[in-house]
């Protein structure tokens, strides 16, 4: 008998010959994945490569091609951390034609000069045919290696999109214009690739079914492109927006301003109109939503970047059925370098992330357990009491209110924060599992936390408003925002909020 809470979500799949044990595509974010892999997902894409050394790294004009002399026992080592818990392994195939670094030009499907001074040729079909050569000596290269698969990206505004998309492509020849034109050398590179990779090597391909700015590739376009590459490929993942260009970024990685789910609305559409199974990717955040769309047919597979992340072990636990356990992603972006300007660049949720190196999986259990007392129970006093008690320490933690959260208690109540909704059901969750003693309408004075004798004491009060010294604020009208999320009827219909931040 099935007893799986989620039994689409872990049902396997077969694409060719490769058994997948289950729906969860691990999508790349860098070239760090092992936590992931450790979390037991089907697919882990281990990463990415570039396909023409020189030409078509977004990082460096000096970045190595993966599978060359003195690179290819690093790249083999991907395979062996992908496989660690029965996840097959597949690598992302890019090329940043326009956007690449390079040490002297570019190549696109239109000629201009960058803002850098780089010049970016228009491609001729000689350097079509050697860039979808090296396409598909790549693809052969990830075979012969050891990958299960391989996943091509065509989306996000890189060398096949800047050629699929009118946004780019301002070519009069036969390789601009209809769709029909745009598509060829797209469709040239997949033809060399299955050529070179044989019949029966799965071949995965990512598109931005949109691109969410004025003049980029509609969906019918997209829609059109996919069914006439579908005879070289075996999967399709179903993307949105593009990378470098901000107005399409926050398409591509939405934040809580957008709703969950942004791409399914194509991919079904995409899923009625082709024979090979269907993936989506885009604020698919729990295995809830992912059940769903699996349930109702939707899609084939989903695909999860950010959630894991967020908890790099969510498969696992959603097949224990222990989604309560699931930490979720905010969509802040803080994991995401145009966010950050590459300053700081972690998880808000997951302070592993970016900092592997000193920040072990699991809190290690301490040689002495101790007392320890921490004051305030928002996001940061309820983690610092959850990490304290798994190290085996007695910990009390005090609040002043009559509630857990601190500040979250108040951000969730807004329209666009069912994310940090979604993490303050955790963290509150977690607590209640947990053996912390809780006392809430508790203020911690001097007496009162030396009275327990602790070893230790984490001060996590927060912050409180700052308000300013303006004539009149201490009338009986005016209110702090906490005050006017919390009692909305107090506002009234005329209003004057006095400063210009988020908040």
């Amino acid at each position: 008998m099935n007893t799986l809470k989620y039994p689409n979500l872990f049902r396997p799949i077969k694409i060719k010959n490769l058994l997948i044990q289950n729906r969860i595509i691990a999508n790349p974010m860098g070239q760090k994945f092992e936590d992931k892999a450790l979390g037991g997902p089907g697919i882990i894409i281990a990463g990415s490569c570039i396909v023409e050394p020189g030409r078509s790294s977004f990082a460096s004009k000096d970045e190595p091609d993966a599978f060359s002399k003195y690179e290819v026992e690093k790249t083999r080592e991907r395979i062996l951390i992908a496989h660690q818990t029965g996840a097959k392994a597949s690598i992302e195939l890019g090329h940043a034609g326009m956007y690449a670094r390079t040490k002297d030009y570019c190549k696109s499907s239109s000629g201009f000069i960058r803002d850098d001074g780089v010049e970016v040729r228009e491609m001729d079909e000689q350097m079509m045919n050697e860039t979808a050569d090296c396409f598909a000596q790549t693809a052969k290269n990830a075979r012969d290696l050891g990958f299960d698969m391989i996943f091509l990206h065509f989306g996000h505004g890189w060398l096949v999109s800047q050629f699929l998309s009118p946004l780019f492509n301002k070519r009069s020849d036969s390789y601009g214009g209809s769709i029909e034109n745009r598509m060829r050398f797209p469709l040239m590179i997949l033809e060399r690739i299955r050529k070179a990779v044989g019949p029966n090597f799965p071949v995965d391909m990512r598109v931005s079914a949109i691109e969410w700015v004025p003049g980029g590739i509609e969906f019918d376009d997209t829609l059109a492109f996919v069914k006439v590459a579908e005879k070289f490929i075996d999967i399709v993942q179903i993307s949105s927006g593009l990378d470098i260009n901000h107005e399409g970024n926050v398409h591509m990685a939405t934040t809580n301003f957008e709703p969950h789910m942004t791409n399914v609305p194509y991919a079904k559409i995409v899923k009625q109109n082709v024979h090979i199974p269907v993936s989506v990717v885009g604020a698919i955040t729990n295995p809830d939503e992912a059940e769903k769309l699996l349930a109702d047919g939707t899609v084939d597979m989903v695909a999860m970047a950010r959630p894991l992340v967020a908890d790099p072990e969510l498969p696992m636990k959603a097949r224990e059925g222990r989604s309560d356990d699931i930490v979720p992603c905010i969509r802040c972006l803080q994991c995401y370098h145009i966010s950050t300007n590459r300053r700081n660049v972690g998880c808000s949720v997951n302070p592993r992330y970016a900092n592997e190196s000193f920040i072990p999986r699991k809190p290690a259990k301490a040689s002495v357990s101790k007392k320890v007392v921490v004051i305030g129970a928002g996001p940061a006093g309820m983690k610092a009491a959850l990490v304290a008690e798994q190290r085996g320490h007695s910990v009390t933690l005090l609040e002043k209110k009559e509630y857990l959260g601190g500040a979250l208690h108040f951000i969730a109540r807004e329209k666009y924060k069912q994310d940090i909704q979604a993490y303050l059901t955790y963290l509150t969750g977690q607590i209640r599992k947990s053996s912390v003693d809780v006392r809430l309408n508790y203020t911690a004075t001097v007496p009162a936390v030396k009275d327990m004798n602790p070893d230790a004491v984490v001060i996590a009060v927060g912050a409180v408003p700052f308000v300013p010294k303006i004539p009149g604020i201490e009338k009986s009208f005016v209110m702090g925002f906490y005050e006017a999320l919390e009692h909305e009827e107090k506002i009234g219909s005329k209003v004057v909020i006095i400063g210009g931040g988020t908040i």
